[in-house]
Parts: structure tokens; C-alpha cells; sequence
């Protein structure tokens, strides 16, 4: 069984090229698409202007006399509140936080996640998911605020112990949690989206902003930022920049789009018929009866006397081109070939005539077959060979041969 050599019409190799083509331009393209402009700024950033940044708030902040600063060591001024919009902070940052909040101090936690509040975020309603939804606050802490929009309702499960619930979300579910802690509070926040460029100028949001990290006019903010590479709990693979991940997603498709348009196809099975294997006996027989017939019974008689000892030599373990004598006494020990059969097939004698080389043959054949394992046949038995004497095939070839020399047929 093999391959086609070439399965795969060449009048569609063109089209497949094109097809390849076509899927990188569009992969490409999709992969542009999907990747935006170019941004190097964190999100949450307070001096970024991007679409999630915070600089937007700072600069409000600020317009209403808020004093705003930016930077990872804890405040010495207890009245100044501490706003963290994503934690990244690693474990002995946050225990200094929580320590700071419970000597008195007021955290604004925006990510669900931190364990600075240590509250359990849930998944927000099928409602959510659908786009931006508005929402009333429905607590007395928030009264100056009427309708806050956003698309991000990360409920925060509501411990018993809570100071203050807005934005209930559900059963024991709420987008806003007040809870103390030692001698202050932690404010916990499903989500920073509304305090970002893109949505602080929409609805309440700016309203919220200031009744939740600037209710006194004077009174100070600080603003946690991430911290600087290699400290926080940042993973080494969000040290890796976006655009990276995206040269290496559209290294894969081209790598995948060149294996297709240039990988091989094996095309379906061919079955081809072996050439026809004669046995070696048989294709000695046949040269033993043509040189036969060209007169040459000398070659034609070493010709089969070889064979019988390469069959004497395969079943004893002997070499063929041993002594000859040697093989006529393992043939008759070991093979139980009688000893008239065992010297005439493997003992060089001259020939004179063609009866004495059939006579050769039928022995070879005897030798043979015993060395395979076969019964014994006299010199004067019917043979199967069907280049003995006896066989059809062989006798006329010999009577053949007789006829020539002018002899009469046996």
C-alpha cells in the first residue's frame, strides 16, 4: 500500500494560496481591530487621561478645594481619606491599611476583590449583563446623589455588621457596603467604573465622587496607585505589555495560516500488486533445465549440486562452500537421506548424458526436500519437482533435449 505522489489537483493549489492569503489580511485586521490604539498607561491611573483613567477626578476634586495626593505611604493626618480603586498592594501593605483604618482612619475600597474589605464579590444579574443600567442609592448616606449609571454591579455580600447599605443588589447583596473597623470605616465598592474619565461627567457620578472621598470642603484625599513593578502581588505575565500578547496571538494564526496553505495532503491509499516472487528451487530447476538444453550438463549438474548443498548447509548449520563430503554425511545422519541420494546430489561426478542428469535432479530434489523437512523419496520415486524427470514440464524438455542429440526419449 502507498500514497498518491500528488493527490491534490494542481489546478487547486492557486485556490488554496488564495484562501490562506485572504484569512491572514482578515485575521490582521481583526487583530488591529480588536486591539484598539496603542496605550502604555495603567487603568485607574490618577495622572492618566485614557478613557479608565483618574485624572478627571483629581481635577474635580481639586476645582472644589479638595487637597488630592497620589502616593503609596499611609497618611500621618487622620482625617485624611484613603482611596484605593484597584488593589494591587501586596500582604504587608494591606495590613498597614487595615491598621491605619483601625487607629481611626476612612478607606474607600473600589475593587471587589481586595481583601482590604474582606467581603465576598458575587456576579452581577442577567440585567447587568445587558449594558449600563441606572440605579438609585436608597440609603440615607448618599442623599445628594439621585441615579448612578454604569454597566460594572459587582454585588458585595452584605456581613450583618454593616454600617450602611446603598444600591441594594438583592437579598443580603448590595453594590455598597459600610462596615467599621476598629476605630474607622472601610467603604466597599463594587467596582470603580463611575469615578473614571469615561463615566465620572455622567449622571451622579461626580456627586458620588465627592460625597464619598470628599464630604467636608478642606478635608484631604490620598489616592493609593499601583504600586511600581515587582512589588504588590502583580503576576510576571501582567508585566508583559498588551501589545506583546497581541504579536504573539497574530504569530500563531500566521503559523497556522502557513501550515495550511503549504502542508502536504496525502491523498487516498493506492493499492499495488507485488511482482511475482518464484521459490529459489524452482528458478534452479528452470536454469538447470535450459543449460540443459543447450548441452551444457556440466553447468547445468554444478548448478543443481550447489543448490542441494545450500539446502543441506541451511538445515545443518554448516556453510555451503564447506567439503562436500562433509555435507553427504550430515545429510544422510542428521537428515536420514539414504547414502546413494546423499553422494549423487552433493558429490561432484561427471555427466555424460542427460539420464544421468535427471538422475542428478531427482537426487537434488530427495535432498531437498528432506532438508525442509519433507519425507525421503528414492532415486527412482515419483517427484513433485516440477523440473524432475517425472514431471511433465521437465520430461519434455529432456525428450526435448534427446530428440536434439539424436537420442531416443527415456
Amino acid at each position: 500500500m502507498s500514497t498518491a505522489p500528488d493527490a491534490v489537483p494542481r489546478s487547486t493549489r492557486p485556490r488554496r494560496r488564495h484562501v490562506a492569503f485572504l484569512v491572514a489580511v482578515v485575521s490582521l485586521v481583526a487583530a488591529g481591530l480588536l486591539a484598539g490604539p496603542t496605550t502604555e498607561e495603567a487603568p485607574l491611573d490618577p495622572s492618566s487621561s485614557a478613557p479608565d483613567g483618574l485624572l478627571g477626578l483629581v481635577e474635580v476634586l481639586r476645582a472644589s478645594d479638595v487637597p488630592v495626593e497620589v502616593g503609596l505611604e499611609l497618611p500621618e493626618d487622620p482625617t485624611t481619606r484613603l482611596f484605593v480603586p484597584l488593589d494591587r498592594l501586596n500582604r504587608t501593605r494591606q495590613a498597614e491599611v487595615r491598621d491605619w483604618v483601625a487607629a481611626g482612619g476612612h478607606l474607600v475600597v473600589a475593587d471587589p476583590t481586595s481583601p482590604l474589605h474582606e467581603l465576598t464579590p458575587v456576579g452581577g444579574g442577567l440585567v447587568d449583563s445587558i449594558g449600563p443600567t441606572g440605579r438609585a442609592p436608597g440609603c440615607d448616606a448618599l442623599p445628594a446623589v439621585s441615579t448612578v449609571t454604569h454597566a460594572s454591579w459587582t454585588a458585595l455580600e452584605v456581613p450583618a455588621e454593616a454600617d450602611a447599605v446603598c444600591f441594594v443588589l438583592g437579598e443580603e447583596l448590595a453594590w455598597l457596603v459600610a462596615t467599621g473597623h476598629g476605630q474607622g470605616t472601610i467603604v466597599a465598592l463594587g467596582s470603580p467604573d463611575p469615578f473614571t474619565n469615561r463615566l465620572l461627567d455622567v449622571d451622579d457620578h461626580a456627586v458620588l465622587a465627592a460625597s464619598l472621598l470628599a464630604p467636608t470642603p478642606g478635608a484631604p484625599l490620598q489616592i493609593v496607585p499601583l504600586p511600581p513593578v515587582g512589588e504588590g502581588e502583580t503576576a510576571i505575565a501582567d508585566l508583559v505589555p498588551d501589545r506583546v500578547w497581541q504579536g504573539l496571538a497574530v504569530l500563531l494564526v500566521a503559523a497556522v495560516v502557513a501550515a495550511v496553505a503549504r502542508g502536504r495532503r496525502l491523498g487516498l491509499p493506492v493499492e499495488e500488486r507485488l511482482p511475482p516472487v518464484l521459490p529459489a528451487s524452482e528458478l534452479v530447476g528452470s536454469l538447470a533445465g535450459l543449460l540443459q538444453r543447450s548441452g551444457r550438463r556440466g553447468s547445468a549438474a554444478d548448478l543443481l549440486r550447489q543448490d542441494a548443498r545450500t539446502a543441506v548447509a541451511a538445515a545443518t548449520g554448516l556453510s555451503a562452500d564447506g567439503d562436500p563430503q562433509q555435507l553427504a554425511s550430515l545429510a544422510v545422519d542428521r537428515l536420514g537421506v539414504d547414502v546413494r541420494t546423499a553422494d549423487r546430489a552433493l558429490l561432484d561426478a561427471p555427466v555424460d548424458d542427460d539420464e544421468t542428469l535427471r538422475a542428478l535432479q531427482t537426487a537434488v530434489s530427495s535432498v531437498r526436500r528432506r532438508a525442509r523437512g519433507g519425507p525421503v523419496s528414492s532415486g527412482s520415486s515419483r517427484s513433485t519437482d516440477p523440473v524432475e524427470p517425472s514431471s511433465p514440464a521437465h520430461g519434455s524438455s529432456v525428450s526435448s533435449q534427446a530428440r536434439t542429440s539424436g537420442s531416443p526419449p527415456p
